[in-house]
């Protein structure tokens, strides 16, 4: 339960402190009193958006404190896994900054908005007016059979499910989609593939095919030259060879009168040796040079082939063609490994639909199963509520796919009179109807569902007199099991509460501020005769009001 709520420079309220009781809680006060402002700011602490606009001092910072007194698994689960404290009291702290910054903390630990929210939404269910349109959607309607059904564990496991689901076939349709586009590039990949392997370029041969081509083409020029470096190097009359050789003896005889010419006669003795070895190395050379067509022509085709497939694929040189060539290989392999990702993902999806089909199955018997009694229950509460010939026939349809919550659709069809076709719920409900329809829905799943702290925000709206007074015993009923905070404007239902605050306006230093404050009895009878005589309290209405306190 709500234990306090204290709020600090957030619109009308200076500063306020509203502390709730067990059980039913009720709030009154003239229209812009202030009551929504309190529960504006209660929504700080569930996580709502802040806005700079309602800081009452735009220099001051706005402070929302509540603290709850509850001890709920899935709250405990939370704080625990997300390094919480878990104390018997939860205290939640909203801070809004005059620069507009947000702070949240839980049990003075600073949070981000998303745990308020969280946090929020197990503790305080709070429902205003606007909100009895949600009864003519499929979705709510499919929450209150879920809710009833007490199927939110099973629910947020298939949703999990669902979630993964969705996104691997999407990933699926991508790579299909990616499949049948490469489908095409594949087959010309393959024809490209295949046309260089067939050429079976070797590194470095486009450098060497084209040195041995132009040796041939010059064989003769080379052939002559080299026989004139022969002759010059060989003749017998004119020779530098022999020549050389003819002067060794006279190098030796001159040693004999130096002996520093020694080292002469043995360079001497190596330009000759070297030369030599040249001759034999220009001759052998000069013996393999040969001038062969044949070979010529095969080189030359050779050499045209590269140069077509360097042209086609255009690159510089073969050894880039060899590149080209394994960038093909490449992509053929992530060809197939894009296949083995669309079969490995077809495996995948195929069982998480057996996966979501058996979750599915589950929640729509156990769906089933809620509908008499969610059907009896609605009608013994319309009927409580001035309804008596009202029905409700809960209609659960199968959808051939998986949506996010199974494979139901649900239309909740309303009849409040006898001999009516039950219809949609927007087509023949009056607002005074709709409203006691969400009063007893929500007093339906009020012991299904484990929040502790229900709030209503005029709910009781189109209604009155008798019917008002039959709401206000539902919503009593309700808060056996669940702190009820009711904001009203009948005195009927204002009556019943187990306790009674009054939010109103007063000017202090030129400023209008909102006040709350628990009512005495006196107080009460004073509140409910101003509010059964339009605010002219008479002897009349204070003896109403007492009645109406009995």
């Amino acid at each position: 339960m709500l234990c306090r709520l204290s709020v600090k420079n957030y619109a009308l309220i200076e500063e306020l402190e509203f502390e709730p009781g067990p059980g039913f809680n009720i709030i009154t006060g003239e229209t812009g009193a202030g009551k929504s402002i309190l529960l504006g700011a209660l929504g700080l602490i569930l996580g709502n958006r802040a806005d700079m606009q309602a800081l009452r001092d735009n220099s001051q910072k706005c402070i929302v404190e509540g603290t709850f007194k509850v001890n709920l698994e899935p709250v405990n689960r939370f704080l625990y896994e997300n390094n919480l404290d878990v104390c018997d009291e939860l205290i939640m702290r909203r801070e809004i900054l005059p620069g507009g910054k947000s702070r949240a903390f839980v049990n003075d630990t600073p949070v981000n908005l998303n745990a308020l929210k969280i946090i929020g939404d197990m503790l305080v269910d709070i429902h205003s007016q606007h909100e009895n349109l949600l009864v003519n959607e499929a979705q709510f309607q499919l929450a209150v059979l879920d809710d009833f059904a007490r199927n939110k564990e099973i629910l947020s496991s298939y949703y999990a499910q669902y979630l993964d689901y969705r996104n691997k076939t999407t990933k699926l349709e991508l790579l299909s989609e990616q499949e049948a586009k490469s489908m095409a590039e594949q087959d010309f990949i393959h024809f490209q593939l295949d046309e260089l392997h067939e050429a079976h370029i070797e590194p470095g041969e486009q450098a060497k095919i084209e040195n041995e081509l132009s040796l041939l083409t010059h064989a003769e020029e080379i052939k002559t030259r080299l026989s004139e470096m022969i002759q010059i190097l060989d003749d017998e009359d004119s020779g530098v060879i022999p020549a050389l050789a003819s002067q060794f003896s006279n190098l030796n005889s001159l040693i004999r009168f130096d002996e520093a010419l020694k080292e002469i006669e043995s360079r001497y003795t190596s330009c000759f040796y070297e030369l030599k070895d040249i001759l034999q190395e220009l001759i052998k050379y000069a013996d393999t040079i040969h001038y062969t067509p044949d070979r010529i022509a095969a080189l030359s085709q050779r050499l045209d082939i590269l140069f077509r497939l360097q042209q086609k694929h255009r690159v510089k040189d073969a050894d880039e063609l060899i590149e080209v060539k394994e960038h093909f290989i490449e992509k053929l392999n992530s060809y197939a490994s894009l296949n083995e990702q669309i079969e490995s993902l077809q495996q995948e999806i195929i069982w998480i639909e057996g996966e979501l089909e058996e979750k599915a199955n589950r929640l729509s018997d156990r769906r089933k199963a809620a509908i008499q009694p969610i059907q009896h229950q609605l009608k013994e509460s319309l009927s409580e509520l001035g309804m008596p010939d009202a029905s409700i026939e809960v209609v659960l349809e199968s959808t051939t796919d998986f949506i996010e919550t199974g494979k139901n659709r649900v239309n909740f069809l309303f009849s409040a009179n006898v001999g009516q076709e039950p219809r949609s719920i927007s087509k023949v409900a009056s607002g005074g109807e709709i409203s006691r329809l969400m009063l007893a829905i929500k007093s339906l799943i009020s012991n299904k569902t484990m929040i502790p702290v229900l709030i209503f925000d005029e709910i009781d709206a189109g209604v009155s007199g008798g019917i008002a007074a039959k709401a206000g015993r539902l919503m009593k009923q309700m808060a056996r099991n669940m702190q009820i905070i009711a904001i009203t404007h009948i005195p009927q239902i204002a009556a019943l509460g187990d306790n009674h605050f009054l939010v109103s306006k007063k000017i202090n230093k030129g400023t209008t501020q909102s006040i709350i404050e628990r009512l005495s009895t006196e107080g009460r009878i004073r509140e409910l005769a101003g509010m059964l005589s339009n605010h002219e309290i008479t002897q009349e209405a204070i003896a109403a009001a007492k009645q109406l306190l009995k």
